[in-house]
């Protein structure tokens, strides 16, 4: 996938102006997995460089 967000609108609708990687993916477990996340529980990680922020996906009790 291309990553020159000025050519993609879709990396232009990412605040970040890219796509997650591998890498993202790795650090966010590495953190829960971490004495700095000891104290995570129960939460939902938002590891989508920032899409949520403007277009927040609800989710019905039955999907949840």
């Amino acid at each position: 996938m291309d990553t020159d967000s000025s050519e993609n609108p879709l990396l232009e609708a990412i605040p970040l102006k890219r796509i997650g990687t591998k890498w993202d993916i790795a650090m966010s477990v590495l953190y829960l997995c971490s004495t700095a996340g000891q104290n995570i529980t129960g939460s939902i990680l938002v590891n989508d460089g920032g899409n949520w922020l403007y277009k927040p996906q609800i989710l019905d009790r039955e999907t949840v």
